[in-house]
């Protein structure tokens, strides 16, 4: 069964991409306030805020050097999981736009992206991978994540391997983890 997504890490922040985002409303706002140069390459993009759309700026030597994001504020669980499967590999954090609640929202949605069902077949790696942003509970994170993902995973596994006895060791395994007493009869 699936366990926390590797998408989200605590590893490499100093190296991880910022992540600034925008919404429709502030898009006007957020152009006027950068460089010629940067508003002309956010057009090149065709960045205009929309969710799930980005631009990737690059520094003076072509790398990386930021990416400005479209979400719904409305719907960060949304904008998060849209925006894990565009962005290109790397790792990023989220640099601003976000409020701490709001970045727990936009992270779960990031991390519920990773989910894949591969219990029979051999696992990709993930592409984008998001720093844990600060001030979030990440314990709390990782059980809803957690807790989709085996639903998940009880759902879309054919009922030949997934009857009574498979759901008892399920329970079973739960029980053990939070220390429960479980009782199948």
């Amino acid at each position: 069964m699936n366990g926390s997504p590797s998408v989200l890490t605590s590893r490499g922040r100093n190296k991880a991409t910022a992540l600034v985002t925008v919404d429709a409303d502030s898009f006007e706002s957020w152009r006027k306030g950068q460089s010629a140069e940067r508003r002309a390459w956010a057009e090149a993009c065709g960045f205009s805020g929309a969710v799930g759309s980005f631009c990737v700026f690059p520094d003076a030597s072509g790398r990386r050097a930021d990416v400005v994001v479209g979400v719904d504020h409305d719907d960060l669980i949304e904008s998060g999981g849209t925006l894990a499967s565009k962005l290109p590999e790397g790792t990023y954090h989220v640099a601003g736009g976000l409020e701490a609640g709001q970045a727990k929202l936009f992270t779960l949605g990031f991390g519920l992206s990773a989910y894949r069902f591969d219990r029979y077949k051999t696992a990709t790696a993930p592409g984008a991978k998001l720093i844990w942003p600060e001030g979030v509970d990440r314990k709390e994170l990782e059980a809803a994540v957690d807790g989709m993902f085996l639903v998940r995973d009880l759902i879309n596994t054919p009922t030949n391997d997934m009857g009574p006895s498979h759901l008892a060791a399920v329970a079973r395994s739960l029980g053990k983890r939070h220390g429960a007493t479980v009782s199948v009869t």
